[in-house]
């Protein structure tokens, strides 16, 4: 029964934009899914007569033939994936699919990214992977509120094991609150209220690994996202992410992610307003003012 789910989903197209400040996508109609997730910026999205706040983990979800606009007041980031989904209980459950909803912890923005970097990669078994994906997208907004998806990173670092310790689970919650700081074993002992020891051990047979190589990955990861979602320089990535300065940066980065901060948002860049086709019969349609081309 999973197979013929899977089979019913057809990715189109997917794509990572960067809208200009005053940009306007005119109203229009297409007879496929699209799903618009805002990563950052200001602005008005008009779906079937209904207008929402443009603003960050929004998610616009759009059904064959409903009309829809967009008005970008500031500059406007989004991943925007086009898809089709044949008749079916799928389909059924996405009629009931809110028109607007919020993508608070990040899964399914990181989901589209894998989509759009698979997408763009073509490796072998590309396909059904991102129909999986999809997959796994919409059967998470079919279900509502009480969907239950760990926060994904849209990165290619993997993801953070979910732990059964409490303890971990409270280190790890520490680290997340203080990864801007300088953050020690020591400190972390104190705050928790057991021996340095303790820590370590329990940390390295939960994790797989030291706290302060975990720490390091994680501060990695979320300079990423930091790069992927906003336009900070360099310099200001670092400080924000707990790192001494810019070189301490760089030598870290470079060791974890296996490229350079500059190196990794140049490829960000490059993916920018690049169309990823994954049905090559499939043709993206834009629907600009005159002015705003």
């Amino acid at each position: 029964m999973m197979r013929a789910v899977l089979s019913s989903v057809q990715v189109l197209w997917i794509a990572r934009f960067d809208y200009r400040a005053r940009w306007r996508l005119e109203r229009h109609q297409h007879d496929h899914f699209q799903i618009f997730r805002f990563l950052s910026g200001r602005g008005q999205f008009l779906l079937e007569g209904e207008e929402r706040p443009i603003q960050p983990d929004l998610i616009a979800f759009i059904r064959p033939n409903q009309a829809h606009g967009l008005h970008a007041t500031t500059a406007v980031k989004t991943l925007d994936v086009k898809f089709r989904v044949r008749p079916g209980e799928l389909r059924t459950r996405l009629a009931q699919v809110p028109s607007f909803t919020r993508d608070t912890d990040g899964a399914i923005a990181g989901l589209l990214d894998r989509i759009r970097t698979e997408g763009e990669a073509r490796r072998f078994g590309f396909a059904p992977l991102c129909r999986a994906l999809m997959l796994e997208i919409l059967l998470s907004l079919a279900r509502g509120p009480e969907r239950s998806t760990r926060g994904a990173v849209p990165l290619a670092l993997p993801d953070v094991p979910v732990v059964d310790d409490p303890l971990v689970g409270r280190m790890l919650a520490y680290v997340d609150q203080h990864a801007a700081e300088r953050i020690s074993v020591g400190r972390m002992a104190a705050a928790l209220g057991y021996t340095d020891r303790h820590l370590r051990q329990r940390f390295r047979q939960a994790m797989r690994q030291p706290i302060l190589r975990y720490l390091r990955r994680h501060r990695v990861r979320r300079a990423q996202e930091l790069i992927a979602y906003s336009d900070q320089p360099l310099k200001q990535v670092a400080a924000l992410t707990g790192f001494k300065d810019i070189h301490h940066f760089t030598r870290t980065f470079t060791a974890v992610a296996g490229t350079s901060p500059g190196a990794f948002r140049d490829r960000i860049r490059d993916g920018i307003w690049k169309d990823i086709y994954l049905d090559p019969r499939f043709r993206n349609r834009w629907f600009t003012t005159p002015e705003d081309r």
